[in-house]
C-alpha cells in the first residue's frame, strides 16, 4: 500500500454516490497520513474471520462503529511479500482509522489515519 498512488478528478461526482461511497469520498480511499512503520495494536473481535469491535492504540481504547474491510497483498516478484486484511474503520469519536491485520504473523497494526 505505501507503494499505490492514483489520481482522479473530485468535482461532480458527490451527487450520484451512495451514503457510503461519500463517506469514503470524503475520507479518500488511504490515509492521508501513513506511519512508517505501522504501530502495534491490541484487537478485540467477535470472532477470527470478523471485523475489529474495538482497538487499543495511543493509550486509548477505540470503539469501531463501522469498518470497510480489503485485502491486500503484494506480487510474487517483489521481494518482502506481504498479505494483510485492511480495515479503514470509523470510530465512537468520528475518526478514521486505516488497521490491518498481518496473515502470516497474525499481528495487528494501525497504519494511517485519515483527516
Amino acid at each position: 500500500p505505501e507503494l499505490a498512488v492514483s489520481y482522479k478528478p473530485r468535482a461532480g461526482c458527490e451527487s450520484s454516490m451512495t451514503p457510503d461511497a461519500q463517506s469514503a469520498s470524503r475520507f479518500g480511499l488511504r490515509p492521508t497520513h501513513l506511519f512508517s512503520p505501522p504501530e502495534p495494536i491490541e484487537v478485540s473481535m467477535d470472532g477470527p474471520e470478523e471485523a475489529p469491535k474495538s482497538f487499543w492504540w495511543n493509550h486509548c481504547e477505540h470503539h469501531v462503529i463501522r469498518s470497510w474491510p480489503e485485502r491486500i497483498a503484494t506480487g510474487w516478484w517483489r521481494e518482502l511479500p506481504a498479505r494483510r486484511d485492511y480495515f479503514r474503520v470509523e470510530v465512537q469519536t468520528g475518526h478514521h482509522f486505516w488497521i490491518f491485520h498481518r496473515l502470516d504473523e497474525r499481528g495487528w497494526f494501525i497504519h494511517g489515519v485519515f483527516d
